[in-house]
């Protein structure tokens, strides 16, 4: 083998080539040695060749794990606190993320991020987040100073009383007493000062308790189903599986499903982070960050509260906390980082117990049944995959993953040769080749919707947060006119009727290219080279006009009964169907049209406003008009899907970004 292909897997190196060593390593090894590549082609199972390419002394050799962890750094730490103190006054929200960035730093548990959680939680109050920053302040009592707690709960109190909610009162009370009694230890001077401070907390307390207070309309609950499947968790109860030899397995409705209806709300299967957004976003959840809460380890990651850092250590984060800078600086794509984490999110003996034949969809691991199209794949495409999966098999074995579990991260020196890989390293490198080729398939972009500069909905725009992949909505097919919009709430996937989708019709979601957007050539090059199927929707097939190409006037005005398209003029009363005969309104159906385009135009003005429930319900209206009277494409439907679309995802995450001049 040439020693350009040598590669010792250290940050250095890989910051050296973002486009991934193990590629270029693979390539490497194919071209000098044909035979090898021979050997390789001729294996028929994701097995045969991991030994493969396990038994090569090379990969060995030239392919190491050495540790480039980051470990917490105090100094950092304090410089970050100093600056948001700095700027707390002109800049909070600088100031709030120059303190989250302490806290990530910060040693876990030490009197320093206490201080630093102190500090945030005074400044969120003065950003009147009261619920974050009571949040703050009972974490910063794990390691204040004794002689400080006083301080600590004259901040719990104030939080608690900004809540405005009654109940609470007695709560605020009772952390004020608390400070009280504490502040009875100081010295006469300090403790006559905040004791006349306390005093006067109370006083005020008692003023707002004897306030009226109504109670806050209750909000109806979000992303939820009103009657969930028995047989597929995560989707409506009209939710039904067909399969045929040309469209494969797809998602299918058993009832009618009118406009705007939930059809499914799925949790990940597994989930990951894109790299770019550490310490901004949580890594668990992956909602974006108000405040940070840190890994106890390292200072690589953040997450949005001890709950989702409690979660992430319990599964995944224990095997990756001390490699994050490596899989970081390795250039590989999100889509390995899920291969690995679809492993690290449940331990060794999960996959030693459910790895058995199973053909049910609810089956513990039915992500194992979607398609990868192995027999496809060309030799360097298997080649290229299996030696990632090689090189995410030595960071499970480097991190401990086939150890027994441990409370904290642990690394495992690499033995020197080739040592053989057991039944355990062989079963989970298996299921790391076909996650890496199920996910070129089913992988879903996670986003969010971003406000800039405070302006209305119809100015906001998406933006990619991460990766995942779902059980029940990856069986769903692709449309260029898609039935369904799918939006996020964190990791949480929401899909739902852009249209009325009739009892055994498919639920069609869309892959990426929509033909309003994308003329038919972009679109099959997308669904042809990524997806690898020639899509043959209704857009496709009849090669529909993008919008530049629509007219406003309504040309394709429907039958009431079959759905044909209706032939007359608009001063005719009425016109029979040329194939059923029906006899249709065709004023009517104008007026109906014309209705629907009035509450297009206020649904956008609600839109501006930020309206998005009454922007909503307009839409939902106007599409159901036009729907029933007109067969697409046709302008105006899609212009109204199109916001509707983009309201949904204003009821998922969102956040508004300010552009300072």
């Amino acid at each position: 083998m040439d020693m350009e292909y040598k590669t010792v897997c250290d940050a250095a190196t890989l910051q050296s080539n973002p486009e991934g060593f193990f590629y270029t390593y693979a390539k490497g090894v194919l071209e000098s040695s044909p035979q090898t590549l021979a050997r390789f082609s001729a294996a028929v199972t994701d097995k045969e060749r991991i030994l493969l390419c396990w038994s090569l002394p090379a990969t060995h050799e030239y392919l190491t794990i050495q540790s480039a962890y980051q470990a917490k750094d105090p100094i950092s730490a304090a410089d970050k606190r100093n600056k948001a103190n700095q700027v707390s006054k002109t800049n909070p929200e600088q100031a709030l993320s120059f303190l989250n960035q302490s806290v990530i730093r910060d040693k876990y548990g030490s009197s320093s991020i206490s201080q630093t959680l102190y500090l945030r939680s005074s400044l969120l109050l003065s950003m009147f987040r009261p619920d974050l920053a009571l949040q703050d302040a009972q974490a910063a009592l794990k390691g204040i100073e004794e002689d400080r707690k006083y301080l600590v709960y004259i901040l719990i109190g104030d939080c608690i009383s900004k809540l405005k909610q009654n109940s609470n009162f007695k709560k605020a009370e009772v952390a004020y007493k608390v400070a009280e009694n504490l502040a009875a230890k100081l010295k006469d001077k300090i403790k006559l000062q905040v004791m006349q401070i306390i005093k006067e907390k109370l006083v005020t307390l008692a003023e707002k308790k004897l306030e009226t207070e109504q109670k806050p309309p209750r909000e109806e609950p979000l992303h939820l189903l009103s009657n969930s499947s028995q047989s597929f968790q995560g989707a409506f109860d009209g939710f039904d599986l067909k399969a045929s030899r040309e469209l494969g397995r797809y998602g299918v409705t058993n009832i009618d499903v009118d406009t705007g209806s939930t059809v499914i709300v799925e949790g990940p299967y597994a989930s990951v982070l894109n790299s770019e957004k550490y310490g901004t976003y949580c890594l668990n959840c992956l909602e974006r960050l108000t405040t940070a809460f840190p890994c106890p380890w390292c200072r690589s990651v953040g997450f949005c509260s001890e709950k989702c850092c409690d979660a992430a250590i319990k599964s995944y984060h224990l095997y990756e906390c001390q490699t994050a800078d490596i899989v970081k600086a390795s250039g590989m794509s999100a889509v390995s980082r899920l291969a690995l984490r679809m492993v690290t999110w449940n331990d060794l003996s999960y996959f030693k117990n459910n790895e058995a034949p199973e053909d049910k969809l609810n089956s513990p691991y039915s992500i194992k049944n979607l398609v990868g199209h192995t027999e496809r794949r060309e030799a360097m495409d298997l080649f290229n995959r299996t030696m990632m999966t090689i090189f995410l098999l030595k960071l499970l074995k480097f991190s401990g993953y086939f150890l027994k579990r441990k409370n904290t991260p642990v690394e495992v020196k690499e033995v020197q040769g080739v040592p053989d890989l057991d039944e355990d390293e062989l079963l989970i490198s298996s299921l790391l080749l076909r996650n890496l080729q199920i996910l070129q398939f089913n992988a879903h972009e996670v986003t969010d919707l971003v406000f800039v500069n405070g302006k209305g909905l119809n100015n906001a725009k998406s933006h990619s947060v991460g990766l995942a992949i779902y059980q029940i909505a990856s069986l769903l097919n692709h449309s260029c006119y898609p039935n369904v919009a799918r939006y996020f709430s964190g990791t949480k996937l929401v899909i739902r009727a852009l249209r009325k989708i009739p009892s055994g019709e498919p639920i069609l979601d869309n892959y990426g290219p929509l033909f309003t957007h994308k003329s038919i050539k972009e679109r099959k090059r997308t669904t042809n080279g990524r997806y690898w199927f020639d899509c043959q929707c209704d857009a496709c097939y009849h090669n529909w006009p993008t919008y530049r190409e629509l007219e406003e006037e309504i040309r394709r005005i429907s039958c009431s009964k079959c759905r044909n398209i209706i032939c007359g003029k608009d001063t005719e009363a009425k016109v029979k169907c040329t194939r059923c005969g029906e006899s249709n309104n065709l004023k009517e159906k104008l007026e109906q049209i014309n209705q629907a385009q009035i509450l297009y135009q206020d649904a956008t003005t609600e839109m501006d406003r930020k309206n998005i429930k009454n922007a909503i319900s307009l839409l939902q209206e106007a599409i159901k008009l036009v729907d029933a009277n007109v067969c697409p494409p046709v302008k105006i439907l899609h212009l109204a899907q199109d916001k509707l679309r983009l309201c949904f995802c204003a009821l998922g995450s969102t956040w508004n970004y300010t552009v300072r001049e």
